[in-house]
């Protein structure tokens, strides 16, 4: 059994898991703003002070270390003149119905 075959199916039996989740969107957002931020030529201190905070905070934020809110997402998309969408879209796989409880 390779290492590769094993770690998949230890990703795999996860799917489905809440944190797993939570840790996809984080990063799919973080990874977002982060292009754009890019592509507007936007560094991480410019991007704190439109937002009135520092680069740290920034930093932490980018990096997936802190929960980002509603109200943070909202200031990204003010600063980055992005409107913020958001959608649910089909799982690329079919799996049993889950229910998350904290």
């Amino acid at each position: 059994m390779s290492n590769k075959n094993w770690f998949q199916r230890l990703l795999n039996s996860h799917k489905d898991d809440l944190e797993y989740n939570l840790e996809e969107v984080k990063l799919d957002i973080t990874e977002k703003i982060c292009e754009i931020m890019e592509k507007e030529g936007v560094n991480i201190k410019q991007m704190s002070d439109k937002m009135g905070t520092t680069p740290a905070a920034i930093t932490k934020f980018l990096s997936g270390y802190s929960n980002l809110t509603l109200k943070t997402l909202v200031k990204f998309s003010l600063c980055l003149n992005k409107k913020l969408e958001f959608s649910f879209a089909e799982k690329e796989q079919d799996t049993t119905s889950s229910n998350y409880h904290e």
